[in-house]
């Protein structure tokens, strides 16, 4: 049986993240099997698993469980987070081949339902608007070339909706993102070895899920370093 961090499950988790006023924060860890991320108001994470719909599928009657759905400006429609067969995964739980790395068709799947996600209002903040920064933790294996594929899906305007099940209507989504941070997964983990020894923050990583230490590293980092 493949366990839970080699077979991860979208799932998301309410929180109140510290924010600097007048601005919306997200940074985002791209795994090789999972995606988590850490907004203003919450944590969650799916599994890096995108496939598009075909003509005959009706992504608001799937078989599946635990799916988000995507539709692009083009209307052409992808599930988003469908958990993995036990057969597709290799033995450390990645995937056998970086296919979806080298699609941008992909990317930008995977990288707006990240951002539609994160400003999915709830409980303890909505999004009103604000400029919109985010921060992003790469696989150090990224050459030149998939990083620019990268900053392409992740710039400029994005148009599209999402469809969570357990809502059970499309959300639409219509946004610029301000500022774009990449930086080295290295580099995160020494982030995340300095933000908890801060007395300021140690309160807020005890609270936090155990699999979101580098992410909420680099929520922080990307705070104290607005433009």
């Amino acid at each position: 049986m493949i366990n839970y961090l080699w077979n991860p499950k979208t799932f998301i988790i309410k929180a109140a993240n510290p924010c600097k006023p007048g601005m919306w924060c997200t940074s985002i860890n791209i795994d090789y099997s999972k995606v988590t991320a850490v907004s203003s108001n919450k944590f969650f994470s799916f599994p890096l698993n995108i496939r598009r719909a075909t003509l005959k599928e009706d992504i608001t009657d799937s078989f599946y469980d635990n799916y988000i759905g995507y539709r692009n400006l083009f209307g052409t429609e992808y599930f988003v987070g469908v958990q993995y067969d036990s057969d597709s995964l290799d033995d450390r739980g990645h995937l056998p081949e970086l296919a979806y790395w080298e699609q941008a068709e992909f990317f930008r799947v995977m990288f707006e339902t990240v951002m539609g996600l994160s400003l999915l209002g709830n409980k303890m903040r909505t999004y009103s608007g604000e400029p919109i920064q985010v921060a992003c933790s790469l696989p150090q294996e990224f050459d030149d070339n998939r990083y620019w594929v990268i900053i392409r899906a992740l710039e400029g305007h994005h148009i599209f909706d999402l469809y969570l099940p357990e809502k059970g209507e499309w959300e639409h989504f219509d946004f610029t993102i301000s500022r774009i941070l990449t930086e080295p997964k290295s580099f995160v983990y020494s982030l995340t070895d300095i933000y908890r020894k801060k007395p300021e923050y140690s309160d807020l990583f005890k609270s936090c899920p155990f699999m979101f230490g580098a992410e909420l590293a680099l929520y922080l980092h990307m705070n104290d370093h607005r433009s």
